[in-house]
């Protein structure tokens, strides 16, 4: 097994974070004319997540239903007692605190 060395690591994460920002990107894009692509790309955006061991950055990942993997700006949103609570098309409620 081939060791990669902390520079390579680096260029890898930082490969598969401009990787997930696109694929986020071209879901946003195809969300209304085609959802299943939307979806798709939202699976795959994850995927290289756990594959490289990167983070999904935070304005990304409250974007989306952790559940269906659908962007959550196709469903309701509403603010309430401090909270922003977004409700997926699936039924899954997602709660982030406002600050």
């Amino acid at each position: 097994m081939i060791r990669k060395n902390k520079s390579q690591k680096e260029k890898v994460k930082e490969i598969a974070e401009k990787r997930i920002r696109k694929l986020f990107y071209l879901a946003e894009e195809n969300l209304s004319s085609k959802p299943l692509l939307a979806r798709r790309y939202i699976f795959l955006a994850r995927q290289l997540e756990r594959k490289t061991q990167t983070k999904i950055p935070k304005e990304l990942k409250r974007s989306f239903c952790k559940k269906c993997n659908l962007l959550l700006k196709s469903g309701k949103t509403r603010i309430k007692k401090g909270f922003k609570v977004h409700i997926c098309e699936c039924g899954k409620v997602r709660r982030i605190k406002i600050s």
